[in-house]
């Protein structure tokens, strides 16, 4: 019973950071792609070559080719994506920050200051910055499975952090 509560506590938590990171950044749904974002959309649809190798394999060559096929020409939608990172970025920061003792306010605390960042506002309304928001997920996430007990963590941690 006490598990229940505690992941539908989390849930809800959840489904507040995202509710504020929807409405404190709801202008980033009004704008259309830059420049960068059109030359990766490009790309995705296959009407120029990526030549990039393997670098930025994930964040811009996956992200910009799934997105593509999943929204066309609706820049809402990779922002709408990119948003829910930035609130799933927080929530991590919270776990984070309590798996290293700091306790459920100081981890609301560091969440909500992450969220609220102005440092965010570009990379969060530039669609090519979604690098920057990948960047912190992988690396929140590499930092809880370092810190995690038990075995295999530091080969997880490796793993995200690459």
């Amino acid at each position: 019973m006490a598990g229940e509560r505690g992941a539908l506590r989390e849930a809800l938590f959840a489904l507040l950071l995202a509710g504020l990171t929807l409405a404190l950044y709801r202008s980033a749904f009004g704008v259309f792609f830059s420049t960068d974002d059109l030359l990766f959309l490009l790309r995705a649809d296959g009407q120029v070559p990526w030549g990039m190798g393997t670098r930025r394999l994930l964040s811009v060559r996956g992200f910009f080719t799934l997105c593509w096929q999943l929204f066309g020409e609706r820049p809402a939608l990779f922002h709408l994506v990119i948003l829910l990172l930035h609130a799933a970025n927080a929530w991590l920061l919270a776990r984070l920050a309590r798996r290293l003792g700091i306790g459920e306010r100081g981890a609301l605390v560091a969440a909500l200051f992450f969220l609220f960042s102005p440092v965010a506002f570009t990379c969060l309304h530039w669609i090519s910055g979604v690098q920057d928001v990948l960047m912190a997920t992988f690396a929140i996430a590499a930092l809880l499975a370092w810190i995690r007990p038990g075995r295999g963590g530091e080969l997880l941690a490796l793993g995200l952090y690459l």
